[in-house]
């Protein structure tokens, strides 16, 4: 008995140490969804610095890191596995340096562990959900209907939510109108300073190539969703903007690096590992097209796959089956799981086996060559690729950016020029 007294007594004070903390900011930001969480936590916070807010931010992507007022960023040391209760450190750490907000993209995965970090910890005044891809199946669901209902759990009642146009459904306005949310849904039609600002002069086509360039980011669902809050928020546009095109690009961030060959044209590597699933990645792939004609070149993918990770292992297979790499004149693999520890699939497994089958080399039926790599063997591609191949060649790495693909970036970064991102 007297245990349970102390323990609601402690959650007691710790609640009201929390609140506090929370009433010294002026707003309080939180970003979720699928992809493109980071870049658009990085815009907002770039946004506001820029309008001289004093702006903590963090974000919990490809790497975790804390950035500061002045822009300077720290990398999160953790000792363990990630834990939404780092949240309550960042707030202590805002309450410190006397910030006036946080930008904070959410780190839970599990939609109760979600609840608690948007309802528990931040309280925010605003809530972006960038999109509703599938992925994180076995915690989220397989659909984009039911990933959709269980991040939109995190939603309290009279939230003001940002969302893209396009995410937004009947079902998804019947559930935040029972919560009584302010939704607010993010159109360029709705926006048209948005629409001047990002098409080229004398074009209806927006200005994608130099994206990264003039407003921070690749691509511009992020940016609609940033300066859509930026609005809201009654920050200068002009402002913004401007604040926008100084944001330093997120580790996971699209990279293109030039691979210079003597006495051959140069070749590239690009890191798209960040991307994860198929569908996101095969947006990132358009706007490496956009950057680098393929003309005249081979195309080689890299895909990393994680052994933890068995749902996305999944829809990379059914991605294959189904042609994803079509266009590609080689596919290399590497950490490929062992389907009997983790799989009970007899389907996926099969087509595993068929697609990697050492004995018959079968290919599958649409498709490029597949190779399975060692992870030495992948970290070595680059410069294979360099002393072996005749022509140029682009080599596009997928999958999971987690140890190896962190690696590998690391490693191009050494041995090419990089020209974006």
């Amino acid at each position: 008995m007297a245990l349970f007294i102390l323990f609601i007594a402690y959650t007691g004070i710790e609640s009201i140490y929390l609140e506090r903390r929370r009433k010294r900011l002026k707003w309080r930001l939180a970003i979720g969804g699928i992809r493109g969480k980071s870049s658009v936590t990085r815009l907002i916070a770039g946004a506001l610095r820029e309008a001289g807010i004093r702006v903590l931010a963090r974000t919990t992507g490809s790497r975790a890191m804390v950035i500061f007022p002045d822009g300077h960023e720290e990398e999160i040391r953790r000792s363990g596995p990630p834990n939404i209760l780092e949240g309550k450190g960042f707030l202590s750490l805002a309450h410190k340096i006397k910030a006036e907000a946080i930008v904070v993209e959410l780190m839970a995965i599990k939609p109760e562990c979600l609840e608690a970090e948007v309802n528990k910890i931040f309280k925010p005044h605003g809530l972006v959900f960038t999109n509703f891809r599938p992925d994180h199946l076995e915690e989220l669901g397989k659909s984009r209907q039911e990933v959709a209902k269980n991040l939109l759990r995190a939603v309290e009642k009279g939230q003001t939510v940002f969302m893209l146009a396009e995410e937004v459904d009947r079902e998804i306005e019947r559930l935040l109108q029972k919560k009584r949310s302010h939704l607010i849904s993010v159109s360029q039609n709705k926006h048209p300073r948005l629409s001047n600002n990002l098409r080229k002069p004398n074009s209806n086509e927006p200005d994608l190539i130099d994206s990264r360039a003039n407003y921070g980011d690749d691509f511009i669902d992020n940016i609609r969703l940033a300066l859509a809050v930026i609005r809201y928020l009654n920050v200068n546009e002009e402002v913004a903007l401007s604040g926008m095109k100084k944001v330093k690009s997120d580790f996971g961030s699209l990279k293109i690096w030039e691979i210079a060959i003597p006495g051959k044209a140069p070749s590239y590597a690009v890191s798209a590992f960040a991307a994860n699933e198929p569908f996101s990645s095969s947006l990132v792939i358009e706007r490496v097209k956009e950057i680098i004609p393929w003309e005249g070149k081979k195309i080689y993918g890299l895909l990393l796959f994680r052994q933890d990770r068995g749902d996305r292992t999944e829809q990379w297979l059914r991605a294959i089956e189904a042609g994803f790499f079509a266009g590609f004149d080689g596919l290399f693999l590497c950490r490929c799981p062992h389907f009997p520890l983790i799989f009970s699939l007899k389907k996926i497994r099969k087509v595993y086996l068929n697609a990697l089958s050492q004995k018959t080399n079968l290919r599958p039926v649409v498709g490029p060559e597949i190779k399975k790599l060692k992870p030495e063997e992948a970290l070595n591609l680059v410069a294979k690729l360099s002393r072996q191949e005749t022509e140029p060649w682009i080599l596009i790495g997928l999958g999971n950016i987690v140890g190896l693909g962190s690696k590998l970036i690391e490693l191009w970064e050494k041995a090419g020029r990089r020209i974006h991102g």
